[in-house]
C-alpha cells in the first residue's frame, strides 16, 4: 500500500502543530521536524510520500533539504513554504524539483490540503507509470527469452501476428502444434468468463460433437487441474496416475475425447492469469513426451497467450470502432433529417400563407356572390369545391409540420381505439396477409376488442402508431405465426396491446427499442419506435415492453380516457355560420396580400379594422389608442414576432384579448401563449367563420 506519511519541517512550533493537526484530520500520518537536521533524520527513518519544508531555518536551508530528499527518494514530492517569498527562491525551488511554492501565513489552510493532494496524485502517477514500464519491460524480456529457445518459434510468431481473428488464430496454432510435435489428438481449451469451466475452442483429431458438447470444470482431470493450478502436467505413467486412471478404464468402451488420456497439458498464461490450456494425447510414433517437448510447448503457449490477448484487444477495438461508426452514421442521418425538417417547416409556413390568401379570396367571393342570380348555385358550388381543396391542402401542410417535429400541442379530439384497430388492420392487410401468405409465411391475426371509452388524440396519428407496432411484429415472425391485438379498460386507462410469437428481444434491444435510429432490421431508418414513443408521450400515455429471446414480444400502450365522446369532438365539424358583427380590431400580418384580404373580409362582416404590416408598427398603433376590442396577430414576422408583440401589448393592457394566427401555430407552446396574454390560437389557413368564432369567444370571456 502506498505511503500516506507527510513530513512537516518548520522552525515555528505553531506552524508544526497547526499543519500536523490539519493533516491528521485529513487522514494523513505526519512526522514533524523543527529544523533541517531533524528533517534529514526523519526522512532516513520513515518512508515519506510528501514533505512540507520551510525554506529558511536556523540550522540549514530548506532548499538543501529539498535536494537531499530528492536524492534519496525522487518520487517524494516536496512543497516549499516561506514567509519571505521572492522570485529567486521560487525559481531555485522549482529548479531543484519542488512541486509547489507556498507563502506563509496561509490565507486558507485548505489550500495546503489541495496542493498536497495534487502533489500526491502526481506521485501516484509517477509510481504507476514506473510500475507499468517495469511490467512492460519484464513482459518483453520474457517474450524475447521464449522466442530465443527455438528458431522455429520466430516464424510461428510472425504468422500469429498476422492473424487477428481468434478462431482462425487458435486453429492455426493447433495445426502448428500437431505438425511440430506429431501428435494424434490435440485440443486448446479456453476458460469461460465465469471462471468455472472450460470448453474446446480449437482441436485436431476430435469428433465435432465431442468438441461442441465437452465442458470441463476447473480442478477436474488433467486439463482442469492445470487450469486451476496454472502448472503444466506431464503424465509419465498413464495406467497408474490417478488423473488418467479413469480415462484408461473407459478407453476400451469408448473412443471419445474424455476416454483418451491427456498425457501433456500446458497452461496458457498471460502475466498471472490463466486463459486456458493446451492438451495432447499421444505421439504418432508412440514415443513418450520428453522435457524438450515440454519446453517447446511452453514456448508455444507463451506466444498463444500474447496472440490471444492481442486478438481480443483487436476485436474489442473493432467493436468500439463499429459503435463509433454507427454513432457517426446516426449523427449524419439526424443532421440530414434535421435539415430536411427545417426545410419542410419553411415550406409549410410559406404554403400556409399562400393557402390563407387563396381561402380569404374565396370567402370574399362567396360573401359578395350571395346576391347574384345563380339559380343552380354553380358559382357557389365551384367556390365551395375550391375552398374544400384549399382546406385539404392545409391538412397536408400540417402533416409536413408534424414530420418536421414542430408539434407541441396536445390532441383534443376524442377517438375510438377499436375503430383505429379495425382501420389499421384493413390498411396493413396487404403486408401481413398478402405478401406473407404468398411467401408461405402466413400471419394469423387474432383480435380481442373490449368495451372501452374514447381517448384524446388524432386518428391518423394513432393509425400510424399501431401500424408501426404491427409491422415490427410481422418482421419478428419471418416464417409466420400468430399476431394478437387487444384493447381493454385497465385501471382507468385504455390498454392497447400488440403481441407476436416471434424471435423476441434481448434486454439491450428492449431498452433501446424506442430510441431514434435504433433498429434490428437489415433495412430501415430505426424511426418507427421513436415515432410511437413521441405520440404516446405527447398524449400523456405510457409504453411497456415484455419480451424474451425466442418467446415473442408484447407491447402495451396505456392511454388516458377522454372526457367527451367521439361524436362531440369530431375534427370534421362544420364551421359556424357567419353573422353580422361589430367591434374594433387591430390586425397584424407581414404578408401584404393576406393582410388586405383578411381586412376586407372582416370589414364585410361589420368589423372596424386597423391593419399593420409589422409588429413594431402595430405596437405603436396600440400605444396611441387602447380602444381595440381584439388584436389578431401573425406569429412569424421579421424583427418583431407575434409573441413579442403579444407580450408587449399584454404588458400595456392585460384586458385586451389577443388571437394568434400563423402557419407555425402548431409550434406554439400553450404555456408560453398563456403568459403572453394570447387567448386563442388559429392555424393558417383558417376560414373567416373560424376567425369570427374566435373573436366572439375571446370577447365573451
Amino acid at each position: 500500500m502506498d505511503s500516506r506519511t507527510i513530513l512537516v519541517v518548520d522552525d515555528e512550533d505553531a506552524i508544526l502543530v497547526t499543519l500536523a493537526e490539519y493533516l491528521r484530520g485529513e487522514g494523513y500520518d505526519t512526522v514533524s521536524a523543527s529544523g533541517a537536521a531533524e528533517g534529514k533524520q526523519a526522512m532516513e527513518q520513515h518512508k515519506i510520500a510528501a514533505a512540507l519544508v520551510d525554506i529558511f531555518m536556523p540550522d540549514g536551508s530548506g532548499l538543501e533539504l529539498l535536494s537531499r530528499i530528492k536524492e534519496k527518494s525522487p518520487e517524494t514530492e516536496v512543497i516549499i513554504m516561506t514567509s519571505r517569498a521572492s522570485l529567486d527562491t521560487a525559481v531555485e525551488a522549482i529548479r531543484k524539483g519542488a512541486y509547489a511554492y507556498l507563502e506563509k501565513p496561509f490565507n486558507n489552510i485548505d489550500e495546503v490540503g489541495i496542493v498536497l493532494e495534487k502533489a500526491l496524485e502526481k506521485r501516484r502517477l509517477v509510481l504507476e507509470n514506473r510500475r507499468l514500464v517495469e511490467e512492460l519491460t519484464a513482459r518483453n524480456r520474457e517474450l524475447v527469452m521464449a522466442l530465443g529457445r527455438k528458431s522455429s518459434l520466430i516464424e510461428l510468431g510472425r504468422a500469429l501476428s498476422c492473424i487477428h481473428e481468434i478462431d482462425k488464430l487458435l486453429n492455426y496454432f493447433i495445426e502448428v502444434v500437431v505438425t511440430q510435435l506429431k501428435v494424434n489428438r490435440a485440443s486448446l481449451m479456453l476458460i469461460a468468463d465465469d471462471g468455472q469451466e472450460m470448453s474446446i475452442a480449437a482441436s485436431h483429431g476430435l469428433d465435432p460433437e465431442i468438441v461442441r458438447t465437452t465442458r470441463v470444470r476447473l480442478g477436474e482431470g488433467v486439463a482442469g487441474t492445470v487450469a486451476q493450478t496454472g502448472k503444466a502436467i506431464l503424465v509419465r505413467d498413464v495406467k497408474n496416475d490417478p488423473l488418467t486412471r479413469e480415462s484408461v478404464r473407459l478407453a476400451a468402451a469408448s473412443d471419445s475425447f474424455i476416454s483418451s488420456p491427456i498425457v501433456l497439458s500446458i497452461p496458457i498464461t498471460l502475466k498471472d492469469t490463466t486463459l486456458g490450456v493446451i492438451n495432447l494425447t499421444d505421439k504418432l510414433s508412440e514415443e513418450p513426451f520428453n522435457e524438450d517437448d515440454l519446453d517447446f510447448l511452453h514456448g508455444l503457449a507463451g506466444q498463444a497467450a500474447v496472440a490471444i490477448d492481442s486478438a481480443r484487444h483487436i476485436e474489442e477495438l473493432e467493436r468500439s470502432y463499429s459503435k463509433v461508426k454507427e454513432a457517426q452514421n446516426q449523427l449524419v442521418a439526424s443532421e440530414r433529417l434535421n435539415a430536411l425538417g427545417q426545410m419542410a417547416a419553411g415550406v409549410a409556413h410559406d404554403f400556409n400563407n399562400i393557402l390563407s390568401g387563396i381561402l380569404s379570396h374565396i370567402e370574399y367571393l362567396k360573401m359578395r356572390g350571395q346576391g347574384l342570380q345563380d339559380p343552380e348555385n354553380v358559382f357557389g358550388a365551384e367556390l365551395g369545391m375550391i375552398e374544400t381543396l384549399t382546406v385539404q391542402g392545409a391538412k397536408t401542410v400540417q402533416r409536413i409540420q408534424e414530420f418536421a417535429g414542430l408539434r407541441k400541442d396536445r390532441p383534443e379530439t376524442a377517438v375510438d381505439i377499436n375503430a383505429v384497430i379495425r382501420k389499421t388492420l384493413d390498411m396493413t392487410r396487404p403486408v401481413w396477409n398478402g405478401e406473407r401468405s404468398a411467401k408461405g409465411a402466413e400471419i394469423v391475426v387474432h383480435t380481442e376488442l373490449g368495451e372501452i371509452p374514447a381517448t384524446l388524440g388524432r386518428e391518423f396519428e394513432l393509425v400510424q402508431l399501431l401500424s408501426n407496432l404491427i409491422f415490427n411484429a410481422v418482421e419478428a415472425m419471418p416464417t409466420g405465426g400468430q399476431l394478437e391485438v387487444r384493447s381493454r379498460l385497465e385501471d382507468g386507462r385504455i390498454a392497447l396491446e400488440v403481441q407476436d410469437r416471434g424471435r423476441g428481444m434481448s434486454s439491450e434491444e428492449k431498452t433501446r427499442i424506442f430510441e431514434p435510429f435504433f433498429t434490428t432490421k437489415r433495412q430501415g431508418q430505426g424511426l418507427g419506435g421513436s415515432i410511437v414513443y413521441g405520440i404516446v408521450k405527447r398524449y400523456g400515455g405510457e409504453l411497456f415492453v415484455d419480451s424474451e429471446p425466442g418467446r415473442g414480444t408484447k407491447v402495451q400502450v396505456m392511454l388516458p380516457v377522454a372526457a367527451v365522446s367521439p361524436e362531440s369532438a369530431s375534427e370534421n365539424q362544420p364551421p359556424p355560420l357567419l353573422r353580422r358583427a361589430s367591434g374594433r380590431i387591430l390586425l397584424v400580418e407581414d404578408d401584404e396580400v393576406n393582410l388586405e384580404s383578411m381586412r376586407r373580409n372582416l370589414r364585410l362582416l361589420g368589423y372596424e379594422v386597423e391593419a399593420a404590416l409589422s409588429g413594431a408598427e402595430a405596437l405603436e398603433m396600440f400605444k396611441k389608442e387602447h380602444s381595440f376590442d381584439v388584436v389578431i396577430t401573425d406569429l412569424s414576422m421579421p424583427g418583431f414576432s407575434g409573441l413579442q408583440l403579444a407580450r408587449a401589448i399584454h404588458g400595456l393592457d392585460g384586458e385586451t384579448p389577443i388571437i394568434m394566427l400563423s402557419g407555425f401555430s402548431v409550434q406554439v407552446d400553450p404555456a408560453e401563449t398563456e403568459t403572453c396574454g394570447i387567448r386563442h390560437v388559429l392555424t393558417k389557413p383558417c376560414q373567416i367563420a373560424e376567425i369570427q368564432s374566435a373573436i366572439e369567444s375571446v370577447r365573451a370571456h
